[in-house]
């Protein structure tokens, strides 16, 4: 989390090294006052929990969506990322480079279709979505920033929809952040798609 924002919303978490969705959002934080506000309007009550290097304060919320304010179109990106062991392997639009600076604006060899864009990513050879959105609580603007971000293809895929409408909008736009369960044929198991009703 950069000093930019003031907490991050997820839609799971890591236990025992193991990922876990959840059927409501997670919130942390490093800024007490913050945690204490996001129990207040969304239920649950922070926690400590080391994340990463530092210690956190998260919130279990009791809810699956909230009510947010995004600035406008600047607030959500979306590009591709692969990583290896040793760090990014490949950075793209889907079509052109973005990293390293030398091959910025180079193509990337990426297949133009979604299914084979997955199926490369499915196999380590290609790269997945990584979909990033800055917003504002509505009921507290003033606390900051919080951060989300996804590795979701469906979101990816209605992302210039949603930026399109952000930019058609004369100002901030209020809309709803919420986790949808979506069962899966080919696992007997749920995964929570982040999804913005704007």
């Amino acid at each position: 989390m950069t000093d930019r924002y003031v907490g991050r919303f997820r839609g799971g978490r890591v236990v025992e090294n193991r990922p876990q969705s959840l059927s409501n959002w997670v919130v942390s934080t490093t800024v007490p006052s913050a945690a204490a506000e996001v129990a207040r309007l969304l239920g649950g009550h922070p926690e400590e929990r080391q994340i990463g290097s530092k210690p956190h304060l998260e919130i279990e919320t009791k809810v699956n969506k909230a009510e947010i304010v995004i600035s406008g179109p600047s607030a959500l990106t979306a590009d591709m990322r692969l990583w290896h062991r040793r760090g990014l392997a490949h950075h793209c639009d889907g079509t052109t480079h973005l990293t390293p600076e030398s091959e910025r604006g180079k193509p990337c060899g990426c297949p133009q279709s979604i299914a084979e864009r997955k199926e490369a990513a499915k196999e380590f050879q290609g790269p997945q979505p990584h979909v990033t959105l800055g917003f504002s609580l509505a009921d507290a603007p003033n606390l900051g920033l919080f951060l989300f971000h996804s590795m979701s293809w469906d979101l990816a895929e209605g992302i210039q929809q949603t930026k399109q409408a952000l930019t058609e909008s004369s100002g901030p736009v209020i809309a709803v952040l919420r986790l949808e369960p979506v069962e899966l044929n080919t696992a007997r198991h749920l995964r929570f798609l982040p999804q913005a009703d704007h």
